[in-house]
């Protein structure tokens, strides 16, 4: 029996129904879980993570046809579930739960595995925000792009950077072919808000190309 259950499981990924979704690196934690979420509850498998859930009984030789149909349900449902979870967890996340059931510590595991992962996340995207340049030759519009994603996934490790500093970043960031601009975005007598930062940057990269 388990062997024709991980034949369907196989056979439901070739032909699609594992749904994709992104990747669980440990910094997108709450939209990741969401996104699994309802994804099970459409399939209606979400109740096999119900820590409450009864364990799957033992064969016995008196069990009636309904009872042998329940508990194969109950088996594909578990296997197709964590066939999920599992589909949607980077490599360092997937070893490590990839051989643990869904129920009892699983949940336990990855959250303690999550907390530990956040935390040399949260330095690395920190380092990788400071660090960041931008080069002449290259998009300035799509470098500032890659700049506010690393702000987003800061955000996601709970460090907010608020608009006004995410303006000086970009601003600081700029490569030494933009200190004329710059210069002239310093001299504004009004403080620039980020949208127009944004637009005001894509229009000097349109009309120097």
């Amino acid at each position: 029996m388990e062997k024709m259950s991980e034949t369907m499981a196989l056979s439901a990924m070739n032909d699609g129904a594992f749904w994709n979704l992104d990747k669980f690196d440990g910094t997108n934690f709450m939209r990741w879980k969401d996104n699994i979420r309802w994804m099970l509850m459409a399939l209606n498998i979400s109740y096999v993570l119900d820590p409450n859930l009864q364990p799957i009984p033992e064969p016995h030789d008196a069990d009636t046809e309904q009872i042998i149909a329940n508990r194969k349900k109950s088996e594909d449902d578990e296997l197709m579930c964590r066939g999920h979870i599992l589909n949607t967890l980077l490599n360092w996340l997937y070893n490590l739960f990839s051989t643990t059931h869904l129920q009892g510590k699983y949940g336990m595991l990855l959250k303690r595995s999550i907390h530990r992962r956040k935390k040399g996340t949260k330095k690395f995207i920190m380092f990788k925000f400071y660090e960041f340049t931008m080069t002449d030759g290259k998009s300035i519009v799509d470098q500032v792009q890659d700049l506010l994603l690393l702000i987003t996934k800061l955000r996601e490790v709970k460090i907010i950077v608020p608009d006004a500093l995410q303006v000086g970043a970009i601003m600081s960031k700029l490569p030494p072919d933009w200190n004329k601009y710059r210069k002239q975005l310093l001299h504004m007598a009004e403080d620039i808000s980020l949208q127009d930062l944004l637009k005001g940057i894509q229009i000097e990269e349109e009309t120097r190309k």
